[in-house]
């Protein structure tokens, strides 16, 4: 077999970023935190092997690119420095710097920059802090300091054992404590942040607030909140019930600014651009007017991104968008898995964590696959003769959509995987729906959103809002219309990290590779998909304030109290979309604050504080489950008893009972999967 052949030496560096982020998951992946130096030692002992390695120099070059992404993640972990707070406060007055304000369908969220309080030694860099009344925050902008009473609490622990790490996703953002607020906030300096910026505030962040201001006040609810998340990236206007219905037709990714809104932006930009200098003769004559558009294309996509907020996905479409426009201006090719690649590492040499997100992964599985599938398209189309024909009007359009179809189908296929993944669901009308609603996209709104920016210097860019709604309105009803069909939106069981692992391998390998070798990444992507059927699901769930069974019923909750945000996260993480009442599970019986079942022929008995277990409970049930601010003196059946205190459920997270078929359990916690880490709760 000609290796040389299936992968030439120009397709070597697709594998860069490749290794990096395999080092970046090997860090994130470990249960301590290592030594930096090992990792840098390790890195320079491969470097100093790799001139005598002979023909196996490709393997130390490999490790040591795998060791620089480790010892990146970790050097940025270092660099950000961000303490948590260790233990929750009592309710102090907080005088602080606003740097975000975050819009919510029953309030609002503030993040606080360089917090103070009388009765507190030193808080972490960050804090965000909940209020309640919706409307409120009229006058609130970054840069304001205010003054506040609230209680203060660390980043929550993952819901479930291996799931959604809140606190390593605060800690790269610098967020050190969460909380909620009493009251209101009152500003002590700063006052009116239009239109210059309040002190400390940044003039992007400012403009970006007037802006979204305008767009929302301009445009009818709810298309005002969306086209303020298309054109300057405050989500936080979209309601949940628009959020819902877009996510169950496939679509939501059109709310948040990503490659798509930067590409398509960067083009409208340099094809008006050289459409206006071709009405200059003088310039249309003597200049290369490609080369203008494509450096106004730059610097008008370099705008949309910071008004955007820099998003993941905008990111790495601008930095192949800038490829591109580069190799225009310097007079040369692209090629664009290569630029992929080139976007990739940079990304992950400057932002690691990115890589742990659902933006990265989904941007650059969309991304990767659609290269692969045209490069695979226009090899077949190379080798055969064609006889020029006419492109009609029509045949265009065809040709068009048939891209769209493709497109749609090879992004679909690619991001499937990862959606499961972080979002346990599966849209199952995502590919008609982004076949309707990208062309309107395409061709409609975000024309139209280029217009408003252009015109709202004048004032004038209700003129172009207005086009830009009947577009939105279209995409409202369809998505309306999607969301209220039969399985819109089926709820999967979560797929397990080494499945994902696998999937990725399987992609990256039939991506990067070139001709019928490249189809053996087949295997190992299905075999990753088929891991759902292979995740053992916990029986029963301890948390802090409920305790759930889960059964071929579904998830129940044993004490009748509303679900809280952690109940709520194991529904969905374990791919559930609503409770099971816990009268319909088979065998339970709940009374008072007692509750029996039988898990896997095992009878246990579920015991709130403050009833004790009784010697009637021991003679009835093989194991006894309590739970309480303290174990209780004299319990009759110590042997039979599992008694998990508050303050382990604080500090450890929440408790998770597997059965296996002899009828004995093994308990995970949640502090348990995420280990000793620099963002892992003190305990």
């Amino acid at each position: 077999m000609d290796w040389n052949a299936l992968f030439p030496h120009e397709r070597r560096i697709l594998w860069l970023p490749v290794l990096l982020g395999a080092g970046v998951a090997l860090y994130f992946s470990l249960p301590e935190e290592p030594p930096l130096r090992m990792v840098t030692l390790w890195g320079l002992v491969c470097m100093m092997f790799w001139w005598r390695a002979g023909r196996y120099r490709w393997i130390i070059m490999a490790l040591a690119v795998m060791c620089a992404g480790f010892a990146g993640a970790q050097t940025r972990m270092w660099i950000l420095d961000a303490p948590a707070l260790h233990k929750p406060t009592r309710t102090v007055t907080l005088t602080g710097t606003i740097d975000d304000v975050v819009h919510l369908d029953s309030g609002y969220r503030l993040i606080v920059r360089d917090a103070t309080a009388e009765s507190q030694d030193t808080l972490p860099p960050r804090i965000q802090v909940r209020f309640r009344g919706k409307g409120k925050d009229a006058g609130l902008a970054a840069g304001q300091k205010v003054e506040f009473k609230a209680r203060l609490y660390p980043p929550p622990l993952p819901a479930l054992p291996g799931g959604f790490d809140f606190a390593r996703n605060d800690y790269f953002k610098r967020i050190g404590a969460v909380g909620f607020a009493f009251g209101s906030p009152t500003v002590v300096e700063g006052g009116e942040c239009s239109p210059s910026p309040c002190g400390g505030g940044s003039f992007i962040d400012s403009l970006r607030a007037r802006w979204t201001q305008r767009i929302v006040s301009q445009m009818d609810a709810p298309y005002g909140g969306l086209a303020a998340a298309m054109m300057t990236g405050e989500q936080d206007r979209v309601s949940d019930d628009i959020v819902e219905q877009w996510r169950a037709a496939g679509i939501s990714h059109l709310i948040s600014i990503s490659g798509l809104h930067i590409g398509l932006v960067a083009g409208l930009i340099f094809v008006l651009f050289r459409r206006v200098l071709a009405f200059i003769p003088r310039i249309a004559l003597y200049h290369d007017t490609k080369k203008w558009a494509a450096a106004a294309s730059i610097a008008g996509g370099f705008a949309y991104l910071l008004i955007s907020g820099m998003p993941v996905p905008a990111q790495r479409s601008y930095i192949m968008a800038v490829f591109f426009l580069l190799a225009i201006l310097i007079d040369r090719t692209h090629t664009p898995m290569r630029i992929i690649a080139w976007a990739a590492t940079l990304i992950l040499l400057i932002f690691p964590e990115s890589m742990m997100g659902a933006s990265f992964q989904l941007s650059f599985a969309a991304t990767l696959a659609i290269i692969a599938l045209y490069e695979g398209y226009m090899r077949r189309q190379s080798g055969e003769h064609f006889v020029p024909v006419e492109h009609t009007l029509p045949r265009r359009f065809g040709n068009y959509l048939w891209g769209i179809m493709a497109t749609s189908v090879a992004a679909t296929i690619a991001t499937t995987p990862y959606a499961i993944y972080h979002f346990h669901t599966f849209s199952f009308y995502g590919l008609v729906a982004n076949m309707a609603a990208i062309p309107l996209t395409s061709f409609l709104v975000m024309p139209a959103a280029v217009a408003a920016f252009l015109l709202m210097p004048l004032g004038l860019e209700e003129l172009a809002l207005a086009p830009m709604q009947w577009g939105l309105e279209a995409i409202v009803a369809m998505a309306e219309y999607i969301h209220g069909l039969p399985a819109s939106i089926i709820a999967m069981p979560p797929l397990p990290t080494w499945g994902i692992a696998l999937v990725t391998a399987g992609g990256l390998w039939f991506c990067l590779w070139k001709g019928r070798v490249r189809w053996w990444g087949v295997l190992p992507a299905l075999v990753g998909m088929g891991s759902m059927l292979l995740y053992n699901t916990p029986d029963m769930l301890i948390g802090e304030k409920n305790i759930a069974v889960v059964s071929e019923q579904g998830i129940a909750l044993l004490a009748k109290r509303r679900p809280s945000f952690t109940e709520k996260n194991w529904m969905e993480e374990l791919g559930y979309t609503r409770f099971t009442p816990r009268e319909d599970v088979p065998g339970l019986q709940c009374e008072g604050d007692k509750c029996r079942l039988e898990v896997k022929g095992t009878r246990v008995a579920v015991v709130f504080a403050p009833a004790i277990p009784e010697m009637q409970d021991c003679a009835e049930n093989d194991l006894i489950i309590g739970r309480g601010r303290k174990e209780p003196e004299g319990t009759p059946c110590p042997d039979k008893t599992l008694f998990i205190r508050d303050y382990l459920l604080w500090t450890r997270g929440t408790h998770a009972l597997r059965w296996d078929e002899d009828g004995k359990y093994k308990m995970e916690t949640s502090a348990d999967r995420q280990g000793k880490r620099k963002w892992s709760r003190k305990r």
